[in-house]
C-alpha cells in the first residue's frame, strides 16, 4: 500500500508544466518566428528592388479627366494605321512641365485611357497589349548640354561646344488591363533624332530602324505574342510590311526583296531590269535605281507647310479642295478614317466627310 498524501499535496496534471519547460517551448518557437520575419523582409526588399517607380503605366479614365488647354497637340500620324480600332493616341503639351498621352475614342469623342512615363508605339489587334518606349535623356538634358545648346543658338552656330551623344530608348510592353509594364529591351537613338515602330497588318509584330546603327543593317522586331525584341541584320533597308510576316527591303543591288522575320529567309521581289521595263512601258523618265517604296506619307509636299486639304480621285483624276489654300503654314497631316478624313488644324484634330461639307472638331472635345 502506498502512503496517503498530505493535504494540499497532490500530483500535477500532465497538462501543467514547469516554468523551465514553458521557457524552452517559447525559445523553441523563436527561430521559426525569426525565419518568417527574415523571409518576409527579403520578399518586400526584392519587390522594392525589382519595381521601377518610373516604369510606364496605363490607366483607364472616365469623363472627369481634365483635357487641355494645350499649347501643342499632335497624334501619331507616322504609321500606316493611326486609327486602330477606332482609337488614336493624342499627345498634348502645355509649357514644359505638362505632357499628356491620351487614348482617344474617335466616334464617342472621349478619352478612355492615359499612358504615363512613356510614348506609345502600337497595340495588338485586341488592344490588350501596348508597345511603348522611354528615352533616357541623361546626356542631352545635363546642365552642360543645355548651356552648350544655348551658346550654340545665341552665337548662330559660330560657337559650338556641344558634344555628340546618344540616347537610350527602353522598349516596354504594357498590359492594358492590369496597367503594368515589362521591359523587353532597348535601342539607341541619336540625340535629337528618333524612329518609330512600323506594325504589321495584324498588329502582332512591329519593326524599328534605330538612328544609331551598330551592327550594320540593324533592325529590331518586337513580337507581342512572344514578348521579345529581337535583333535582325538583313542586307537592305526596310520599306514597309508586305504581309503579316514579311518586310520589303531594298538592297545595295537596287533589288526589292522580301525578308521573312520568322525564318529570316530572303526572296527577290523585283529586279532593276524588271523596274526598267515597267518604266519604259509607261514612259517614265525617272531612274529606277532611285526609286523606293513609301508605306507612310508624312503629310508634307516638297517640304512646304500647307494647311489645305485636297482629295484626288485616282480613277478620274479629278481633284477636290476640301480645305482651300490659306495663309497658315502648319501641316494638315490628313489620314483616311473610313469614309471620312481626320486632319490637324490650330492645335486640334478635325474630321470631314469626303465631300468637304461637314467639318467638326473631335479633339479636344467640345
Amino acid at each position: 500500500m502506498t502512503a496517503p498524501t498530505q493535504r494540499g499535496d497532490r500530483e500535477k496534471p500532465a497538462s501543467e508544466s514547469s516554468p523551465q519547460s514553458n521557457r524552452k517551448r517559447r525559445f523553441g518557437r523563436a527561430p521559426w518566428l525569426v525565419l518568417i520575419v527574415v523571409v518576409l523582409a527579403l520578399a518586400v526588399g526584392f519587390k522594392w528592388l525589382t519595381t521601377d517607380p518610373d516604369a510606364p503605366r496605363f490607366e483607364p479614365v472616365d469623363n472627369a479627366i481634365r483635357i487641355g488647354p494645350y499649347d501643342v497637340v499632335h497624334y501619331r500620324h507616322l504609321t500606316a494605321r493611326p486609327f486602330q480600332g477606332g482609337k488614336l493616341w493624342v499627345m498634348g503639351r502645355t509649357g514644359t512641365n505638362r505632357f499628356d498621352v491620351l487614348l482617344f475614342d474617335i466616334d464617342s469623342k472621349r478619352v478612355v485611357g492615359r499612358l504615363l512615363n512613356a510614348e506609345p508605339d502600337f497595340m495588338d489587334a485586341g488592344q490588350t497589349r501596348l508597345v511603348c518606349r522611354q528615352r533616357d535623356r541623361s546626356k542631352s538634358d545635363s546642365t552642360r548640354a543645355r548651356i552648350a545648346d544655348f551658346v550654340f543658338k545665341i552665337s548662330r552656330g559660330r560657337l559650338d561646344y556641344r558634344r555628340g551623344g546618344n540616347d537610350e530608348e527602353t522598349i516596354w510592353i504594357v498590359d492594358m488591363k492590369s496597367g503594368r509594364a515589362r521591359r523587353t529591351g532597348s535601342i539607341r537613338q541619336l540625340r535629337g533624332a528618333g524612329s518609330s515602330f512600323y506594325p504589321s497588318p495584324d498588329f502582332r509584330r512591329g519593326y524599328v530602324k534605330p538612328t544609331v546603327i551598330a551592327p550594320a543593317n540593324e533592325m529590331r522586331v518586337c513580337d507581342l505574342e512572344t514578348g521579345k525584341l529581337e535583333l535582325h541584320t538583313p542586307a537592305g533597308w526596310p520599306m514597309g510590311w508586305w504581309d503579316n510576316q514579311r518586310i520589303i527591303l531594298r538592297n545595295s543591288s537596287y533589288e526589292f526583296v522580301l525578308y521573312d522575320v520568322a525564318s529570316r529567309d530572303v526572296r527577290v521581289l523585283l529586279t532593276p531590269l524588271q523596274l526598267r521595263g515597267f518604266f519604259d512601258e509607261n514612259k517614265l523618265v525617272e531612274d529606277p535605281q532611285k526609286m523606293g517604296a513609301v508605306s507612310v506619307w508624312n503629310g508634307r509636299e516638297n517640304g512646304q507647310g500647307s494647311a489645305s486639304l485636297y482629295l484626288r480621285d485616282l480613277t478620274s483624276g479629278v481633284e477636290t479642295a476640301l480645305i482651300a489654300s490659306n495663309t497658315f503654314r502648319h501641316f494638315s497631316i490628313p489620314h483616311f478614317y473610313g469614309d471620312e478624313i481626320i486632319y490637324q488644324r490650330s492645335n486640334s484634330l478635325w474630321r470631314v466627310d469626303l465631300k468637304g461639307v461637314n467639318h467638326r472638331q473631335i479633339f479636344p472635345p467640345r
